[in-house]
């Protein structure tokens, strides 16, 4: 079998696993953030196996990979609001104010962004 069909092949099942891991019927975080981290290594650019990765870590405690996590996602994609929200939270939770106040800023100018163009929010605003 060609290598890369390989490859594209193994990274679906271990995305698959890590959303069945995820299951609150399974709910198996220390072998879905395993999961993750493997397919990450594989595919270091996609937002959504950083991003759930993040949210897995978060939720074992294991804080460090979960900053790193969305730390990443932000690589991937500079204004996604979630790795914002929880850089912000996780900031904190790890002694660093600054860096939370910074990504809640952030996350705010994200907001105005994307609602403020909008017609009827406009007129919200003034």
């Amino acid at each position: 079998m060609d290598s890369s069909v390989s490859r594209e092949i193994r990274l679906g099942c271990l995305k698959s696993l890590g959303h069945l891991y995820r299951r609150k019927d399974v709910k198996n975080l220390s072998a879905c953030q395993r999961v993750l981290m493997d397919a990450s290594k594989m595919q270091p650019y996609n937002i959504s196996i950083w991003y759930n990765l993040g949210l897995v870590s978060k939720e074992v405690k294991d804080y460090r990979i979960a900053y790193e996590s969305f730390v990443n996602g932000l690589k991937c994609s500079n204004w996604h609001p979630g790795c914002m929200h929880n850089l912000a939270i996780l900031s904190y939770v790890l002694g660093n104010p600054l860096a939370a106040l910074y990504f809640a800023m952030r996350g705010i100018e994200n907001v105005r962004l994307r609602i403020v163009p909008l017609k009827f929010v406009d007129n919200m605003w003034n």
